[in-house]
């Protein structure tokens, strides 16, 4: 099961199973200093979890705020190489990600997942391709979306935690 976020014109879709709650988009705590993308922290249920803006981090552009836009909270693996004498460091954490018009949840076959037929070394988060009611769905890899300076600092507060 996808959940359906737009980025833009375009549909993408998220594995549920990464997916931890859908909220309302609430204001953020500004962080000073970070990439545009961070939109900033939240509060979620007691933990501090910090809040990206998919569209801006993907298309340049901020998320419109719609009533639909929301807050996806999810659980994801961050990694990052520590250096040459150690052994990468690795955590499970936190992040919530911003997307418009998160309004559905749609079945899809995994075996009529297709290829985009267009493999790029830097878009590795973009993932198979599903048609679903005349509707062509981008699956999103969240954990491959981030870049490496963000996985590093993720990676460091997981193990701190």
């Amino acid at each position: 099961m996808l959940l359906l976020l737009h980025l833009g014109p375009d549909i993408y879709g998220l594995d549920v199973l990464q997916i931890v709650e859908v909220i309302p988009r609430i204001d953020a705590r500004p962080v000073p200093n970070a990439p545009d993308y961070i939109v900033g922290l939240i509060s979620y249920r007691g933990m501090v979890v910090p809040l990206l803006d998919l569209k801006m981090l993907m298309l340049k552009q901020p998320c419109a705020p719609w009533l639909s836009t929301r807050i996806v909270v999810t659980e994801c693996t961050c990694k990052h190489a520590a250096g040459a004498s150690s052994a990468p460091v690795q955590g499970r954490t936190m992040l919530a990600v911003l997307g418009e018009r998160v309004t559905e949840t749609v079945e899809v076959d995994r075996a009529r997942l297709q290829s985009s037929g267009i493999e790029l070394s830097d878009e590795s988060y973009l993932g198979r391709v599903a048609m679903h009611d005349k509707r062509m769905i981008q699956l999103l890899n969240l954990e491959h979306v981030l870049p490496a300076e963000l996985q590093e600092m993720l990676a460091r507060a997981a193990k701190s935690r």
